[in-house]
């Protein structure tokens, strides 16, 4: 069997159809006496951000028969720098190329796991320069592809770099995907194999929701005791996030009646952002009901979740694949308005965990949430139906058994 291995008959089923049979029927896999030796070259937190989170929690997770050895790449300290050329990025990647090697003859890895950097040329760039360098001393190289649309950028490329790229990067023995309504990256990089491997996350909800209750907020249009109903927005704030659309929409809300507030939890980008995104709430007159927090972690952040009604996520940020905020929502029971944009309705199922709307469409977002907030019995529904759905699909158990599947099956074990 063949856990989540992409068949070409595979690559036109809609996302909304969900994964592969297979996928979703992870059997122990055969234990050979000798271990996989795996090296895993990637980034963990800080900073903290959905493919350095997974790096870490594919490190963590119990892999039967696999050993991880990992070198740690640190290119990006803060958010502001991601992707961002520096001199000390150069000094880095020399040491991150020893490094590889140091740990290939130390530890006598023969399967590197690699996950490309999305479709800009400076991280482009630099895995290039990674790989170029160090592939060929593994026997096995996997892509786990957190950036949709690395691929996306081979047409973008000046023609003398194409050559480079594909020795780089293209004929892997396996491509992992997020989703199949992520950019097919496989297809595109003559990958000799593809997976689809959903990410996964701890379930953190159990020690801040009532036994047997979604989500711990009862307010209606009105508003109620325990205050307005309450939109929440969790990640990096960009305009590609969609977060100014998030402000307009709630500026909307207002105007319809709605006791609504808004939570923008995390960092912007720039200095640029935070100065348009202060003054769009100035200008729509919205200071009394956004917040901005900054970023919050551990239990600042479950609580917010869990004192929340709605979670709105319409990006159209180009690298989105498989936002784990989804994931964390979903498991406090929180009904989900998103965008249909790259993996995000292989998340969210339309009209059953939440609602999906058009990117940069504040106003279609403005009525999806105010179809919910005048519904608690559809709030009620969607609540149940998403924290089902993240039990049976999204939870670090599942994730393991579905990687250790691939490496064994890349390793030809």
């Amino acid at each position: 069997m063949s856990v989540s291995h992409l068949r070409n008959a595979d690559r036109d089923r809609p996302a909304d159809r969900g994964l592969p049979r297979d996928q979703q029927d992870c059997q122990p896999v055969p234990l050979a006496a000798t271990p996989i030796k795996v090296l895993v070259v990637g980034q963990t937190p800080p900073p903290v951000h959905g493919q350095a989170v997974m790096i870490d929690r594919l490190l963590r997770s119990p892999l039967r028969g696999v050993r991880m050895f990992h070198v740690r790449t640190s290119f990006s300290r803060t958010i502001e720098d991601l992707g961002r050329w520096h001199p000390r990025k150069l000094v880095h990647l020399l040491a991150v190329i020893v490094r590889i090697f140091h740990a290939r003859l130390v530890h006598g890895a023969d399967v590197l796991y690699y996950p490309p950097s999305g479709p800009n040329l400076v991280p482009v760039l630099k895995d290039m320069a990674i790989l170029l360098c160090t592939r060929w001393l593994f026997r096995r190289t996997i892509w786990h592809v957190h950036a949709g649309g690395t691929s996306l950028i081979y047409g973008r490329l000046r023609f003398w770099l194409r050559p480079w790229f594909r020795w780089a990067l293209f004929d892997a023995d396996a491509v992992i995907r997020l989703s199949a309504a992520t950019p097919e990256d496989g297809l595109g990089l003559r990958a000799r194999r593809e997976f689809l491997v959903p990410n996964g996350i701890p379930d953190e909800a159990p020690g801040h929701l009532p036994a047997g209750v979604a989500t711990t907020n009862t307010s209606t249009t009105g508003g109620s005791s325990r205050g307005p109903f309450r939109l929440l927005y969790v990640g990096a704030l960009c305009e590609s996030k969609g977060v100014l659309d998030v402000v307009r929409a709630t500026r909307m809300l207002a105007d319809r009646g709605l006791a609504v507030g808004l939570q923008l939890v995390g960092q912007c980008q720039s200095a640029e952002f935070a100065a348009t995104l202060e003054d769009l709430v100035e200008q729509l007159e919205l200071a009394d009901r956004v917040e901005l927090p900054g970023v919050l972690t551990g239990e600042d952040k479950h609580k917010r979740f869990a004192q929340s009604d709605v979670f709105c996520f319409p990006s159209f940020y180009e690298c989105e694949a498989f936002p784990l905020v989804l994931l964390e929502a979903m498991s406090f029971g929180l009904p989900v308005v998103a965008s249909r944009w790259r993996g995000i309705p292989s998340i969210v199922r339309d009209g059953q965990t939440g609602l999906l709307v058009e990117p940069r469409n504040p106003h279609q977002l403005a009525e999806c949430v105010y179809q919910l907030a005048t519904s608690p019995h559809l709030r009620r529904q969607m609540s149940a139906a998403a924290r089902d759905r993240y039990l049976r699909e999204y939870t670090p158990d599942v994730f393991a058994a579905r990687m250790e599947r691939v490496f064994h099956e890349v390793a030809g074990r």
